[in-house]
């Protein structure tokens, strides 16, 4: 199996899985193409990076992407997202994280942003031990089963 269709089928997995991502069941697109385009371009971009995490069976089982766009202005910037299947997360997505900040840090990105739905309350746990805060709050920025919930922005900005 490929590693667009490997990445395709962890993120079709979470979506089932969790409610934090922003994507539901089945939602996701099934284009193989689009997830081997982005992979080579996250791959190809020197700050940019994408981690994941293999079962002793070889499946993924989790993953952490850090994205860094072109351009002058937005090139210290890095925006990430992950997911660990239920599983495995105990451990597994503080050991992604570090190493995504550790790259992030070789990379001299200067800042690492993310959203995070106002009740992933194990993210913004996460997140927070490794210096992440809250700068912001979307409002109803997120449709669920149950209605609209907030969206917190955080951030980490190394000095």
């Amino acid at each position: 199996m490929s590693d667009a269709e490997n990445y395709m089928m962890l993120l079709r997995c979470l979506d089932g899985e969790s409610n934090f991502l922003f994507f539901e069941k089945d939602e996701r697109s099934g284009n193989l193409e689009k997830y081997s385009e982005f992979i080579n371009a996250i791959l190809l971009h020197e700050k940019s990076m994408i981690f994941v995490a293999e079962s002793d069976a070889g499946e993924l089982v989790g993953f952490i992407c850090g994205e860094v766009l072109n351009g002058r202005k937005r090139s210290h910037l890095m925006t990430i997202g992950m997911g660990v299947l239920k599983d495995y997360q105990l451990g597994l997505g503080r050991g992604l994280m570090e190493r995504l900040l550790s790259h992030a840090r070789n990379k001299d990105v200067k800042r690492v942003e993310a959203h995070v739905m106002e009740a992933n309350k194990k993210c913004l746990n996460l997140t927070k031990k490794f210096g992440f805060v809250v700068e912001g709050i979307k409002k109803a920025s997120i449709k669920t089963d149950e209605g609209f919930v907030n969206e917190y922005m955080i951030g980490l900005v190394y000095e």
